[in-house]
């Protein structure tokens, strides 16, 4: 039996169709299932992030959240309460500033007052001349109220330092004992209780005649009750009432004793 070309040509074309129609079939099938099957469907966020988180992450973030606000709060709180105080401490540190001013204008006009009446009561009692009163000069005056500016602004430390150099340049002026008295009570007022002391006993011993003596005696006890020497804080003011009875200083020293009595010192 002879083979023909033409035979084989057929039979050639008839085995290449079916390679062909086998893969196109099984793809028409696949595309099929493919289309019945709906694929999966992943939400991805627009921005590119990560997926949303679970309720577990959502949940931690949410109290996160709420522990923020809670000390945003109490932040907002602690502030108010800061500015309340704030508010408090400077109309304390103002009427402060205020009795001192006070207290010095009373106790100037005290001075001119017995400044006056010495150079009377040294005629009167005894025949000769008068002595001169001591006159405090324009620049003595200048330095000193300089001093005492800062002293009635709250600079303490700076008032003090002003009322020693004061004190070095005019050694003699009438109000060395009253320059040394608001040394003291700078100390006092700043807490320095052991230096107020020191100063306080220095206007006592240094100047004796000086008008800040009776305000002097008195801080003593006062200070002395604040370093928690009642004893002799006890003393000191019953002193204050003995020498200067029906006066401030004396009513003053009464109360702290009643106030100790209290106390229980």
């Amino acid at each position: 039996m002879s083979i023909r070309w033409t035979d084989i040509g057929w039979w050639t074309s008839f085995m290449l169709a079916a390679v062909i129609a086998v893969p196109v079939a099984f793809a028409q099938d696949g595309l099929a299932d493919a289309r019945s099957t709906p694929a999966p469907v992943v939400s991805i966020p627009l921005d590119g992030g990560m997926p949303p988180p679970q309720s577990g992450l959502r949940s931690s973030v949410l109290n996160l959240l709420q522990q923020v606000e809670t000390l945003q709060s109490q932040v907002r709180k602690l502030r108010d309460a800061v500015e309340i105080q704030s508010h408090k401490l400077h109309v304390m540190k103002q009427q402060q500033r205020n009795l001192i001013a006070d207290l010095d204008r009373r106790v100037s006009a005290l001075e001119a007052r017995s400044a006056a009446a010495a150079p009377a009561a040294g005629a009167a009692a005894g025949g000769t001349a008068p002595v001169a009163a001591v006159q405090t000069t324009p620049g003595q005056q200048q330095a000193y109220n300089g001093a005492f500016d800062l002293m009635k602004e709250g600079f303490y430390d700076r008032a003090i330092a002003a009322f020693h150099a004061f004190i070095v340049k005019y050694p003699d002026a009438p109000l060395a004992g009253n320059a040394e008295y608001w040394i003291a009570e700078g100390n006092y007022v700043m807490g320095n209780y052991r230096r107020a002391l020191k100063e306080y006993k220095v206007v006592v011993t240094k100047y004796p005649n000086g008008t800040k003596v009776p305000d002097a005696l008195l801080k003593i006890g006062f200070t002395q009750y604040e370093l928690h020497s009642y004893d002799k804080a006890r003393k000191t003011l019953n002193s204050v009432i003995a020498r200067f009875p029906d006066t401030t200083v004396a009513k003053l020293a009464a109360t702290r004793l009643d106030q100790m009595q209290k106390e229980g010192h």
